[in-house]
């Protein structure tokens, strides 16, 4: 999974050139993804700052804030300037508290949000859907 993260405006896109943003991410219960991520600032896509910290967090709602998805580091940084990506390898959707709350349901939505941390400043982005399906059964 590929997203693309407006710091300017706090929205996670599909692209960088597509301003619209996403309504709607899905995954399966138990399932480990890779997800990168891009950035861009003021239209500009690139590398974040140096010493810059980054977190993918998914939680029931804003109330409780705390979060059945979370990957607090990234693995690894693909390409250089435009191309930048940061790699979450191993995200897991398989937590207990997220195993609890999906039980015998067909799904759940969770609100899914990008925390940044660079130089002075911490953004974090408007919430997207994160839908989470049950797993296909093995017969």
């Amino acid at each position: 999974m590929k997203l693309y993260v407006n710091l300017s405006d706090r929205t996670i896109t599909a692209s960088p050139r597509t301003r619209a943003p996403i309504q709607r991410i899905s995954a399966r219960r138990g399932e480990t993804v890779t997800i990168d991520v891009c950035f861009s600032i003021h239209g500009r896509t690139g590398p974040l700052p140096a010493g810059s910290s980054i977190v993918l967090a998914a939680y029931n709602n804003p109330v409780s804030r705390t979060p059945l998805v979370l990957a607090g580091a990234y693995d690894s940084v693909i390409g250089r300037g435009t191309s930048t990506t940061y790699r979450f390898n191993a995200v897991s959707f398989g937590s207990t508290g997220l195993q609890a709350l999906l039980g015998t349901q067909k799904q759940v939505v969770l609100n899914f949000e990008v925390r940044v941390g660079y130089e002075y400043a911490q953004v974090v982005t408007h919430p997207v859907q994160l839908v989470i399906t049950q797993a296909a059964q093995v017969t």
